[in-house]
């Protein structure tokens, strides 16, 4: 038995690709069934979030749902012109605490964690093997050596500014990576996207 969207997701992966050789009405149909069909999906979830967030309000068990309800609804005031600056308050209030969970988030992670990550590499040198302490002294220089990069009070200069460069050249390699690992995680989906077309066109025949 064939499978229907086999061959329905080769078209549109050709229809998509199409637009490497130039735009085309082919591209924009591609390119609109993907959006209306994405915001159907998250309207749909969105009725499902409504219905699970709501029910211990109309079960009688939690009422304090009620306050997120009401700051979602006043979003809907930013459609009216003359209403817009209601939606202001739902959106201070959101921007407010989001910002102090995710400065509270970077603190805790971000800057105590590695501080500690980094104390910890320093107590692994002492009496570990020859390739941990070589690991945990790596790791040590070029994260101090990193963080120079970020110094801008400093003028860099003499052995400042030999840390500096290295610094900069740690930094380059630690991006290149990252730019590898993700042309790398793009490559396998494009390989995934290839095997799909090309059963897809199999479906077709």
């Amino acid at each position: 038995m064939v499978d229907i969207w086999l061959p329905i997701g080769a078209a549109i992966v050709i229809a998509t690709w199409s637009f490497l050789v130039r735009d085309s009405p082919i591209f924009r149909w591609a390119e609109r069934t993907y959006i209306a069909v994405a915001v159907g999906h998250v309207f749909v979830v969105g009725l499902y979030t409504m219905r699970d967030r709501y029910y211990p309000i109309t079960a009688g068990t939690n009422y304090l749902p009620i306050i997120p309800a009401i700051l979602g609804y006043l979003y809907l005031f930013v459609l009216w012109r003359r209403s817009r600056w209601i939606a202001s308050y739902p959106i201070a209030i959101t921007m407010g605490v989001g910002l102090a969970t995710q400065v509270r988030g970077t603190i805790d992670a971000d800057f105590l964690g590695q501080t500690l990550g980094l104390i910890k590499e320093g107590g692994k040198i002492v009496g570990a093997p020859l390739e941990t302490a070589v690991t945990s002294v790596l790791t040590i220089v070029i994260t101090l050596c990193s963080l120079t990069y970020f110094v801008f009070t400093v003028k860099p200069k003499g052995v400042y500014g030999g840390l500096y460069k290295l610094g900069q050249y740690f930094l380059l390699a630690a991006l290149g990576a990252m730019a590898g690992n993700l042309l790398m995680g793009k490559m396998s989906i494009t390989i995934a996207t290839l095997l799909r077309l090309i059963f897809g066109i199999q479906g077709l025949g």
